[in-house]
């Protein structure tokens, strides 16, 4: 009996593993079928938007034109280094509809070595149950955000973070460990960080190799695309609006954090510098500590987390380590560690802004801390111990220093820095969503409006103070009914929208033609304060921000 009880017990563990290995790969399955039936939904022009960019830029520059000239359909431009043109080539020799399926299946082969990595080497699994947990951890990154947003537009960071979590966890071998993260770099430069952290920790031979493999493909593309290398190197790298509009609440980095809480532009530069100096110290010091303990597969994703909060922009699609981090947490022992690593999950999976704003916010900082969070999250990532298995309270010694000894005490500090920060968070003087209500005027009613306001200038092409009508040119009147906004558009502008502060959504603002060929535009608003007017022109080129006057009142 005691034998048969054993042997019932064994087979009912192992049917139980089965069936949950079972239904993940169901759950996987049906995730992917509804992630590209969505794709399938969307508009022409916004399915897999960024393989858009890619396919196009590798095209532009096979019929010799400036790779960073380039804008696909949707106004969007390539932003990456020359090097990711390179590697992209093979996408042009093929349609589109035959590249989006060839990327999607990969993107989704890519997200189940993915969950092979972190349960086979950096949760430890026992062999018997790694298939059943890699699954599970496959679903878990596919269903996120950052998951949905790179199948969905089509994007290369999947692959980015797939290359360096198998590097950083020792899958490429140890002759050859760093040469695939500086590979990865020089296809998109948020690994960077990842070389510093090779050779802070020692790890001396992996930072050599990292910088090799960085230089040798960056002087490959040179080679190849010499005039698209100097253009990227001197000019494109430093042109942030090329790169959409940072203040958008996809961008969950610490510039992005800064950029909507509405600071001057000359206290934002120090301000950044400061902060992400600060968390990138901390960052590489917590790694440090984690790879001297023997942990350095946590080492690599904390690092992971330290490039999405450092990184000038990290849009949705950029954040993977914040999930991989969350995906650690709840498969660590601790109950507070589990407890944290499921909330991570649960928060880079909803968007917990919507849902604040759906609630009502009681305070403008409320809604501005649930439009951040995953942000915040990030920076607590690289600052805390959540990450280790242990305390990782080093010998210090005797002649240690007291301040030294009192940062030890972690939960102290983490209480003390995460109360600082809520009260902070909930007094700023970031915009009320009850205050940004817009409401644009109808075409007609634009026309008739400018050309009633602007009598001794209309219907030239000079209006106001501001000069010649190149985009726009517009009046700021304060009425009964709140702030109203009418001016006139150049010819060849084909849309105009009105952001109400950073990070929230665009609204269109219709045009209406005047007979002599300008076009009119009103609209009526609560407060531009922080409103921005964004202009584009023809195959929805961008033609700047215009919202000077807004600010000023």
């Amino acid at each position: 009996m005691p034998g048969d009880a054993k042997t019932l017990e064994a087979g009912g563990s192992l049917f139980t593993r089965k069936a949950v290995q079972r239904l993940a790969v169901a759950a996987f399955g049906l995730a992917a079928s509804v992630s590209c039936w969505l794709i399938l939904r969307s508009p022409a022009d916004d399915q897999l938007a960024d393989l858009h960019v890619y396919w196009g830029g590798t095209r532009w520059v096979e019929h010799g034109l400036a790779l960073y000239d380039f804008h696909a359909e949707n106004g969007d431009p390539f932003t990456y280094p020359p090097f990711a043109a390179l590697v992209m080539a093979p996408l042009a020799r093929l349609p589109f509809g035959a590249a989006g399926v060839m990327w999607t299946a990969l993107s989704l082969l890519t997200i189940v070595g993915v969950g092979r990595l972190v349960a086979g080497r950096a949760l430890h699994v026992a062999p018997s149950r790694r298939l059943t947990t890699s699954w599970l951890v496959a679903v878990g990154v596919l269903a996120s955000a950052p998951g949905q947003s790179d199948i969905h537009f089509g994007q290369v960071s999947l692959f980015i973070v797939a290359a360096v979590l198998a590097d950083g966890l020792g899958a490429t071998g140890s002759r050859w460990h760093g040469a695939l993260t500086g590979v990865a770099a020089a296809v998109k430069l948020t690994p960077l960080l990842f070389i510093l952290y090779l050779a802070v920790t020692g790890q001396r031979r992996a930072a050599a190799n990292a910088t090799a493999g960085f230089m040798v493909a960056t002087g490959l593309a040179w080679l190849v695309m010499p005039r698209d290398s100097t253009q990227f190197w001197t000019s494109a790298i430093f042109a942030s609006d090329r790169v959409m509009d940072l203040t958008a609440l996809g961008n969950q980095s610490v510039n992005g954090m800064l950029l909507r809480a509405g600071l001057a532009p000359g206290a934002l530069t120090g301000v950044w510098v400061v902060l992400v100096g600060s968390l990138v110290i901390v960052a590489l010091w917590r790694a440090r500590q984690l790879t001297q303990a023997g942990q350095a597969e946590r080492a690599v994703i904390l690092m992971g987390c330290a490039t999405v909060a450092a990184s000038p922009v990290s849009w949705t699609h950029h954040q993977f380590w914040t999930v991989i981090a969350g995906v650690l947490l709840l498969g660590t022992t601790g109950q507070a560690r589990r407890i944290a690593g499921a909330l991570l999950l649960i928060l880079m999976t909803i968007n917990a802004g919507t849902i604040v704003a759906a609630l009502g916010t009681p305070t403008p900082g409320a809604g501005y801390l649930a439009d951040n969070l995953r942000a915040l999250a990030a920076c607590m990532l690289c600052t805390s111990a959540l990450l280790a298995m242990s305390d990782l309270r080093l010998p210090l010694p005797a002649s240690a220093s007291v301040p030294h000894r009192w940062l030890r005490t972690r939960p102290r500090l983490v209480a003390v820095t995460l109360t600082t920060a809520l009260i902070g968070f909930l007094v700023l003087p970031v915009p009320s969503r009850a205050t940004l209500a817009v409401t644009p005027s109808s075409a007609a009613a634009a026309v008739a409006q400018v050309t009633a306001a602007w009598p001794t200038c209309y219907p030239t092409a000079s209006c106001g103070t501001a000069g010649p009508l190149y985009p726009v040119n517009y009046s700021v009147d304060f009425t009964d009914r709140g702030i109203t906004v009418s001016g006139l558009a150049a010819a060849d502008v084909t849309r105009v929208e009105y952001l109400p502060a950073p990070g929230r959504p665009s609204i269109p603002i219709p045009l209406g033609r005047t007979p002599t060929g300008d076009q009119a535009f009103e609209f009526t608003t609560g407060d531009t304060t922080y409103g921005q007017l964004l202009v584009f022109g023809t195959h929805a080129q961008p033609l700047g921000e215009h919202g000077d006057k807004l600010r000023t009142g």
